[in-house]
């Protein structure tokens, strides 16, 4: 399978179907090989590397993918020899994207990221942030001016949200009970 090779006094002998070349010629060879490649001389047998081929997004992509309230995809798509590779702007900051189901996904995500921008302009978002954000105000407001409600209310909630969570996690659901995942949501 692979020659054996015996040192010689000024080159190497290769027993087997390998032939014998000098040392000085190989040197001379590889001398004449990269002489040869940087005056850019085409060397029988060695082929010139391919340029990568570019494809427009506009031609792989229906056209009304190619942006969104929170994206852009940029027209030109490389290719390096396996799968495309997309840039895509969100934000202001560029990202890029590997293979076309790797676009589609992004797709998905990025039209999630739309809506969750919608919602968090809405009102329904403004007014669930003020409130959670004062609850610990309302909570401590409580404690100073009803002390004893507003613990026995705590200590109540505590335990319904175990007793909930217990159920959920040990024995089956009732019709009035949520799920596991609700519930400790």
């Amino acid at each position: 399978m692979y020659a054996e090779m015996t040192p010689i006094i000024g080159h190497v002998a290769m027993k087997g179907p390998a032939r014998e070349m000098p040392r000085r010629g190989l040197v001379g060879f590889l001398v004449l090989t990269a002489v040869l490649a940087i005056a850019g001389v085409a060397i029988p047998g060695v082929a010139a590397a391919e340029s990568a081929p570019v494809f427009k997004a506009s031609e792989i992509l229906p056209t009304a993918v190619l942006s969104g309230p929170v994206y852009r995809i940029e027209e030109e798509v490389r290719n390096n020899g396996f799968v495309n590779l997309y840039r895509v702007s969100v934000h202001d900051r560029s990202y890029v994207v590997t293979s076309n189901a790797g676009m589609r996904t992004r797709l998905r995500e990025l039209a999630a990221l739309a809506q969750m921008e919608e919602v968090q302009r809405g009102d329904v978002y403004l007014e669930a942030v003020k409130k959670g954000a004062t609850a610990p105000l309302r909570l401590g407001k409580g404690l100073v001016t009803e002390p004893v409600e507003t613990i026995s209310g705590v200590a109540s909630g505590i335990g319904t949200f175990a007793e909930s969570i217990g159920h959920s996690l040990f024995g089956g659901a009732s019709e009035q009970e949520d799920g596991a995942l609700k519930t400790a949501i």
